[in-house]
């Protein structure tokens, strides 16, 4: 397994995966505040939309 012990030059990319998950997680609306077990026809996309989620490829380098 590579770590950032073995793996130093890879701090920058993990730095930059972090913040961009907290930035996602900043614009997203509270998950837990949902009624999951009242909507679970829901199509996954209608909660992304809903909910202000978006898909993490979108943030891949």
């Amino acid at each position: 397994m590579r770590t950032l012990i073995n793996a130093p030059e890879q701090m920058d990319n993990l730095l930059t995966q972090i913040a961009i998950g907290y930035r996602m997680g900043a614009k997203a609306k509270p998950l837990i505040a949902q009624k999951w077990e009242e909507n679970w026809d829901k199509p996954l996309s209608q909660w992304r939309s809903e909910l202000g989620i978006e898909p993490t490829s979108v943030y891949i380098p």
